[in-house]
């Protein structure tokens, strides 16, 4: 998959799904959906570069479980800051948003 189909596809995804699940977060949706856009731009580069240069030293699950752990991590700042969330809903937001993205890059690699 190219970086820039992984970045779109990152962005739908994860917005969507902190869309949907802004109410149960007791959030504004189009905040979160926001946020999960500019969240995914600033980290999908050092996911994407960081993820390749890992599989040459561990193996792919190992890679991507780093990876999205600090991605995570990361995101979780932005939804607790600029989405407003408590940091228990924001990790939940980032964790639930990061894991779906994930599972869908798996399909479609």
């Amino acid at each position: 998959m190219q970086q820039l189909l992984g970045l779109v596809l990152s962005i739908g995804v994860e917005a969507t799904v902190v869309a949907f699940a802004a109410r149960r977060l007791e959030a504004d949706r189009l905040r979160l959906a926001l946020v999960a856009v500019g969240a995914t731009l600033l980290t999908h580069p050092f996911a994407w570069h960081g993820a390749l240069a890992g599989y040459a030293y561990a193996p792919v699950p190992v890679v991507v479980i780093g990876v999205e752990l600090a991605v995570i991590a990361t995101e979780a700042l932005a939804y607790r800051w600029v989405g407003r969330l408590s940091w228990r809903r924001a990790l939940l937001a980032s964790l639930l948003a990061n894991a779906v993205s994930t599972a869908v890059g798996f399909l479609s690699w």
